[in-house]
């Protein structure tokens, strides 16, 4: 998949949830994590979302919430 299909699809995918983790991505599209990160980050990067917290995932780590940046 291209990368900037599936950042489009997290883009739209936050957009319509609010605030979603790292976590929560991978189980909406069925990708590893590995996936997903790298567009994460390129995301973030590019100012198109920001972390506004944490959120305990289900192995009991803290994990990244990331909502839209202001304006997109």
């Amino acid at each position: 998949e291209a990368k900037g299909n599936m950042r489009a699809k997290i883009v739209e995918a936050i957009r319509s949830h609010g605030r979603l983790s790292l976590d929560q991505l991978c189980d909406l599209f069925g990708k590893s994590p590995n996936a997903i990160s790298g567009r994460l980050s390129e995301l973030k990067r590019d100012g198109v979302i920001v972390q506004v917290g944490n959120r305990v995932n289900r192995n009991g780590a803290n994990e990244a919430v990331y909502v839209l940046a202001a304006g997109v």
